[in-house]
């Protein structure tokens, strides 16, 4: 296996570690020699997302869905649950392209929320980029 489709796994990878840690739902794949995570940071947070974390699809039996939406989310929305929640995702996300970024910066990343990212990293990225005349494309 070549080195750049080594590092392309390799940062999927990292992508998909800090998913499973943050609870972020999301499609983490390679398209055209690129990274791409769609990744899914806002949404009510629930029991489910305990159980099956990164899971669009609700695998509760009927009766504790409706449980899990009309009694859990609620609790979790109106005790600042969601707020921890969130601020922990928005972590994960910037984590893992901090990780991607400074360790694989020879492969092309599509970032969707580059005003979340340390723009510090960002910037390190593209300059390492355009300084060894590697195809960028504009992320913004």
């Amino acid at each position: 296996m070549r080195k750049q489709e080594r590092d392309l796994c390799d940062s999927l990878d990292v992508f998909e570690k800090w998913a499973s840690r943050g609870l972020i739902s999301g499609q983490i794949k390679e398209k055209y020699n690129t990274t791409r995570w769609y990744a899914y940071l806002s949404g009510e947070f629930s029991l489910h997302n305990i159980f099956y974390p990164g899971h669009y699809y609700n695998r509760f039996p009927k009766w504790l869905r409706n449980l899990d939406r009309y009694v859990f989310m609620p609790i979790f929305k109106y005790t600042g649950i969601n707020i921890i929640v969130r601020k922990w995702k928005y972590y994960c996300y910037t984590q893992a392209y901090k990780e991607v970024l400074t360790k694989y910066p020879d492969v092309q990343h599509c970032i969707n929320y580059t005003e979340i990212l340390d723009q510090n990293v960002l910037s390190a990225y593209r300059k390492y980029r355009e300084e060894n005349k590697l195809d960028i494309e504009d992320e913004e």
